[in-house]
């Protein structure tokens, strides 16, 4: 394959994030902070989305498959090339500073601004770590959950989770929900169906691990 056609499309993907994370900023109907503007990318069904109707917005959830981590260092990277500012918080329920798109955003959003944007080194996750004994009796465990699943429902086991997400599963070992959810490829209709059956295995895991100190 042509090196720069990959390279394009890699571009246009780059921008394609940009523009969503920018377009999110001006149709949300007051500022937020950086948390819960991420929230609503990531497609968060909170008590205050569902209030203040940001589930009905065209980005929520659109970033569902980022990481909060990972949109927390892309928004990072948009402020330092300018295209979104960090600005004191003027509403009621942020007590930390607000995010708002800047001219120069407004520019790119309108695919008027050459600036070019890099957060594929934010994106990209090659490294596998290594596991130990209790991950790797976690993976194999939960492999297996997902394969009778995926076999109940008539399904490729990777339609409900692929290994990346059990692979962090293992590693960050979320033993509540709230913790499951958190997780890179966990979302809110995994956890409603698959949730209770993944944190039962995980938490016999954990069970197990030798108590230091």
């Amino acid at each position: 394959m042509d090196k720069t056609l990959i390279q394009n499309i890699i571009s246009d993907y780059e921008a394609s994030v940009t523009k969503i994370i920018l377009f999110c900023l001006t149709e949300l109907p007051f500022f937020l902070g950086a948390k819960r503007t991420i929230s609503v990318l990531r497609g968060t069904k909170s008590t205050f989305a569902i209030e203040y109707h940001l589930n009905k917005l065209h980005t929520f959830s659109v970033l569902s498959s980022f990481s909060s981590n990972q949109l927390s260092k892309i928004i990072e990277i948009l402020a330092t090339a300018g295209l979104i500012k960090y600005e004191n918080a003027s509403a009621d329920f942020e007590n930390m500073p607000v995010l708002k798109i800047t001219d120069n955003g407004k520019v790119y959003l309108e695919g008027k601004c050459p600036t070019h944007i890099t957060i594929m080194d934010v994106i990209i996750d090659n490294e596998i770590p290594e596991m130990n004994e209790l991950e790797k009796n976690l993976f194999l465990e939960l492999k297996g959950l997902r394969r009778d699943i995926a076999l109940k429902h008539e399904l490729p086991p990777y339609v409900v989770c692929n290994d990346q997400t059990l692979r962090e599963i293992c590693f960050e070992k979320p033993t509540n929900t709230q913790l499951l959810i958190s997780i890179k490829g966990v979302g809110d209709k995994f956890v409603e169906k698959h949730g209770v059956l993944f944190l039962e295995v995980i938490n016999k895991h954990v069970g197990q691990q030798p108590i230091n100190g």
